[in-house]
């Protein structure tokens, strides 16, 4: 069995407006291993709230394929999942329901990603936490 330890966040500069841009980052942490942040950019039109999400998907891809490539059973790997975001956390794990028509996608894209892996625990961290982490 494989645990690892994703730390995701996304953002928007000008949350809330048509120009806002979307980004994010993700690092994916494996005892002994040199960990790595991946950053990335979602464009125009992304709320902090998609990007949130953005960033988790892009996250559980990235694993997804990592062992894919050398045919590894997904079944194997739990994960805990480190974000800032409460409404991600709630959606996903807590039951809360997803009201944003906007949001409603990429929630159900994220929970059936997670549903490849044998389990996956939700942790919420503070943003000084995640800015040290992460950078942002």
């Amino acid at each position: 069995m494989y645990e690892f330890v994703i730390t995701c966040d996304g953002g928007s500069l000008g949350n809330g407006s048509e120009n806002a841009i979307g980004y994010g980052s993700f690092m994916i942490a494996e005892e002994g291993k040199v960990n790595e942040i991946h950053q990335l950019h979602f464009g125009e039109g992304v709320t902090n709230n998609e990007a949130e999400y953005l960033a988790l998907i892009g996250a559980l891809d990235y694993l997804a394929g990592a062992f894919t490539a050398v045919a590894a059973d997904l079944k194997t790997i739990s994960i805990t999942i480190r974000t800032d975001s409460q409404l991600v956390i709630g959606q996903l794990s807590m039951g809360w329901k997803v009201k944003a028509p906007n949001l409603r996608p990429l929630a159900i894209k994220a929970a059936a990603k997670s549903q490849q892996f044998k389990d996956i625990v939700f942790k919420r961290i503070s943003g000084v936490q995640m800015k040290k982490i992460l950078g942002h």
